[in-house]
């Protein structure tokens, strides 16, 4: 103030009395005069100091939350981990059986084979993957009691769809033009519109021609 100057300070000194305080000056030229305030810093900075311990307490508070969730996080990727792990033995225990069964096994999508066993590349005498492949195309245009192949089949998938479980007598083409009987088990799979159809071949041809 003697120089001249007015200023401010918030950071604490020690008074007169030897109690930190925080203070302002201003000199007014006019009157030649300088005035000065001071406070205690305890009262001064009760309002920062209130507003660092909530600061102090959030971030604790956010460091628990992220640690906890990181916490979280880790046991949810755990547990995707052994969830993934029994699947993928479960699928391939499901497959071992499945490409191993004795009998052709296909999952038809509507009339398409999404998948197959080798038993049913064996049944048709092939070697080709069948996959993507229609059950139509390895059937006669007509079964032998008149009706068409592609009316019967997308009526019988209709009937499996809505639930039912279906057995029935198919004529089939081999690769090499070949027709033969099978006996035809439809069941529904419970995933999506997937079907699973069992195939075994008959030595003795049921159909009678009309």
């Amino acid at each position: 103030i003697v120089k001249g100057h007015s200023g401010s300070s918030i950071s604490p000194y020690r008074d007169y009395r030897g109690v930190s305080v925080v203070g302002a000056w201003r000199w007014d030229d006019q009157l030649g005069i300088g005035i000065a305030t001071e406070q205690d810093a305890s009262e001064a900075l009760h309002g920062i100091y209130n507003a660092e311990w909530v600061l102090y307490g959030f971030t604790f508070f956010l460091v628990l939350l992220i640690l906890g969730l990181s916490q979280g996080f880790r046991w949810r990727i755990q547990r995707l981990e052994t969830i993934n792990t029994k699947l993928l033995t479960h699928a391939l225990s499901f497959f071992k059986v499945f490409d191993s069964a004795e009998d052709a096994i296909f999952i038809l999508d509507g009339s398409t084979i999404s998948a197959c066993n080798a038993a049913a590349q064996r049944l048709f005498k092939t070697n080709e993957d069948l996959t993507q492949g229609s059950w139509i195309g390895f059937s006669p245009s007509h079964q032998p009691n008149g009706r068409s192949s592609l009316l019967h089949l997308e009526e019988m998938i209709r009937q499996v769809q809505s639930g039912d479980a279906l057995r029935f007598d198919w004529r089939f083409l081999s690769a090499d033009g070949e027709q033969f009987s099978a006996d035809v088990r439809f069941n529904r799979m419970g995933v999506g519109n997937y079907i699973q159809a069992i195939v075994r071949e008959r030595y003795q041809d049921l159909w009678t021609e009309d």
